[in-house]
């Protein structure tokens, strides 16, 4: 394939209407892009980039490169962009993700458990600009079939919702 077929057929984001095979949509982006693609810009969906899911303040703080390691991980973190946090964001408009994708060096760092869906790229932490707005993101997540894990989370006077999406089986 040439840089023009991707431009135009793989670069731009996926629309929820579209009945396309995301894993393959993605991985054939990754696998065939040329090496100079910065995974870091790389769009999600129609509304998030990669580097929302991997920019953090305590890595930045600490000194830890927290990047995605694998396909898969990316792979993942598409699935939950396309499948619940672009509906969500069509729904109530912008949404901050206070946390994503973690490598386990991040993950430790932030007290995440072992088995954390965030370095698996399958997790995602919302923000909640009030306690009424989480319960209207909260009652429509979970009418989404891909959601996997909905945990309402706090941490002082800070809340924020807690969600998941297994691109692979094993959903419920």
């Amino acid at each position: 394939m040439t840089f023009s077929h991707f431009s135009k057929d793989l670069i731009r984001p996926l629309s929820q209407r579209e009945k396309v095979d995301v894993n393959a949509h993605y991985s054939l982006l990754i696998t065939h892009y040329p090496l100079t693609f910065n995974l870091y810009n790389m769009q999600l969906s129609n509304n998030f980039r990669l580097s929302e899911f991997t920019r953090s303040d305590t890595a930045k703080r600490l000194g830890i490169v927290n990047e995605c390691s694998s396909v898969e991980q990316v792979l993942n973190l598409a699935y939950l962009c396309h499948m619940v946090l672009q509906p969500l964001r069509d729904r109530f408009g912008p949404i901050r993700i206070n946390s994503g994708y973690r490598c386990p060096e991040l993950n430790e760092a932030v007290g995440g458990v072992a088995n954390s869906y965030h370095l698996r790229g399958e997790a995602a932490d919302i923000h909640l600009p009030s306690v009424e707005k989480g319960r209207e993101y909260l009652a429509f997540l979970k009418t989404l079939p891909a959601v996997h894990e909905l945990i309402w989370e706090r941490s002082g006077n800070t809340c924020w919702i807690h969600v998941s999406a297994k691109r692979l089986a094993d959903r419920r």
